[in-house]
C-alpha cells in the first residue's frame, strides 16, 4: 500500500525487502524478517551480493523460494549495474 500510494522510492530498504520477501513466520513480520537479513548484511545493501542461498535459508523464516527471490533480484540489479543502468 505504501509503495502504491508514495512510490518505491519512499520505503525503507527493509520494506522493499519485504516486498520480494512477501510474508514473515508467526512471530515476524516481513519486514523483521528483512530487517534482519540487513542487519547481516551490515546494512549495506551490496553486501547481499554475497549471500547464496544457503546463507539466505539460514534464517528463520526464509525458504527456498524467497531466498531465490531475493538472489533474482540482486542479479537483475547486478545486471542492470554492468550495462551502465
Amino acid at each position: 500500500e505504501k509503495l502504491c500510494d508514495y512510490g518505491a522510492e519512499a520505503l525503507e530498504n527493509a520494506e522493499l525487502l519485504a516486498i520480494l520477501i512477501g510474508s514473515g513466520t508467526p512471530n515476524d513480520s516481513a519486514v523483521g524478517l528483512a530487517g534482519r537479513i540487513l542487519d547481516k548484511a551490515g546494512n549495506d545493501l551490496r553486501a547481499l551480493v554475497g549471500f547464496d542461498l544457503k546463507r539466505l535459508c539460514r534464517f528463520r523464516g526464509m525458504g527456498i523460494a524467497k531466498s531465490c527471490a531475493i538472489l533474482a533480484a540482486v542479479e537483475l540489479a547486478k545486471r542492470i549495474n554492468s550495462e551502465g543502468g
